[in-house]
This record gives C-alpha cells, structure tokens and sequence, in this order.
C-alpha cells in the first residue's frame, strides 16, 4: 500500500498479509500491522502535520475578516501591527 499525504512526502507501508490458510506468519493479524518508518520520513511528517495544524487554526481568523470586509465592502479599516503581521508578516 501506498499512502499519500498532500504537501508531504510519500511513505511507502509495505507488508505481508496471508491468504486464508494457517501459518505461525498469520498470527500477525491477531497482534496488529507493525510498520517501521525511517526516522527521517518521520521528521519530515511531524513537520507537516505541525504546518497542518498552523494553517488549519488560521481558518477561524480569515473567515472572520472575510465577513468583515465582505460585510463592509467600502469601509476604510485601519490595521494595527497585528493585523499587518497577519496578512503580509513572514510565515512561521
């Protein structure tokens, strides 16, 4: 199997699965899938799911100023240095 996390790198899950007959190998299905993952893909995956988080927690705060300004399309607002960052501040 192959699972594909968009803007994350691709990691490979490989297995061996049994059919329906009995052998000692098929006692895995009662213990669980083990996977082992390199550390480095492991790195690269906690730094997207952090950058997921981030972003995701972002939603609530761009909903709320697009209702704002749709809400007041010819309204002048003026930004404090908190909205400035907000908008045109460097990604973290």
């Amino acid at each position: 199997m192959l699972f594909i996390l968009p803007a994350c790198p691709t990691v490979p899950i490989t297995g061996k699965f049994t059919g329906g007959y009995i052998s000692p190998k098929s006692r895995d299905w009662e213990r669980g899938a083990q996977v082992t993952v390199r550390n480095d893909l492991k790195k690269d995956l906690d730094e997207c799911l952090k950058k997921l988080a981030y972003h995701t927690g972002l939603i609530e705060d761009y909903s709320g100023w697009y209702q704002v300004l749709n809400a007041n399309p010819e309204a002048r607002l003026s930004l404090d240095h908190e909205d400035w960052l907000f908008f045109f501040g460097q990604g973290k």
